[in-house]
């Protein structure tokens, strides 16, 4: 179905709008996927010329998994919102243009980043230290303090609790988050049946998966160190 039509089916339910909707597709949107296609190409200038690498002279020499991976990131830069992800963008495909070796992996990289939303790497950011718990976490709301709310401050919370669930949920699905299980042996006593034994899931942590995606996207405090393992 071309443009045309496609305006022409718009205006027919809402009169007038056709135009719009032609100059959102013709010019708004191809302006704003190019500045933002400008940007990544202008950053990842910059992040090779600090690896002491020409972009310019680099071109004809690299590898089929290279150019994919300029291609992939011209891809995300266009559809990306935020400057600081275009900036992630830039930096994973700039290291794997200066190591061809890595460009497959890099592009991994990319793909999971793109996968991700920006309120799921706000989420991430707060698990990304040396023990993986969420630093962000805030003590549960009482009722009292809850019902003290007003109601757009109690809409607020919830929307807040709600989109901070689903971004968690997406971390464990991708297996950058993960649970630790246990049993509770409080009831056991020697040479019996244990009675009312407990099965426990421990809040969400960082994994090791997820420790090196955060430190390929930068979001791991150098200060930081290595995750400490689950013992």
């Amino acid at each position: 179905m071309s443009l045309r039509t496609i305006t022409s089916i718009v205006d027919v339910a809402a009169p007038g709008l056709g135009s719009v909707f032609g100059e959102l597709v013709n010019v708004v949107l191809p302006a704003n996927r190019e500045e933002r296609m400008a940007q990544f190409v202008t950053k990842l200038d910059l992040r090779l010329k600090a690896l002491s690498v020409q972009l310019g002279t680099l071109l004809h020499n690299l590898d089929a998994e290279q150019l994919a991976l300029i291609e992939d990131g011209l891809r995300a830069s266009a559809r990306a919102t935020q400057e600081a992800r275009i900036e992630r963008i830039s930096n994973i495909v700039a290291a794997g243009i200066a190591s061809g070796a890595t460009a497959s992996r890099k592009r991994e990289i990319l793909d999971l980043l793109s996968s991700l939303s920006d309120n799921d790497l706000v989420v991430l950011a707060g698990f990304a230290n040396r023990r993986g718990h969420d630093t962000t976490r805030s003590p549960t709301m009482t009722v009292g303090a809850f019902n003290a709310l007003t109601q757009e401050e109690q809409a607020d919370h919830h929307l807040a609790r709600t989109m901070k669930t689903l971004s968690v949920q997406k971390l464990v699905s991708s297996g950058l988050l993960g649970f630790s299980y246990g049993i509770d042996t409080s009831d056991f006593a020697a040479g019996s049946i244990p009675r009312n034994v407990a099965v426990g899931k421990t809040p969400p942590k960082l994994t090791t998966l997820g420790e090196h995606f955060a430190k390929q996207i930068g979001l791991w405090p150098p200060e930081e160190g290595n995750l400490i393992a689950d013992t």
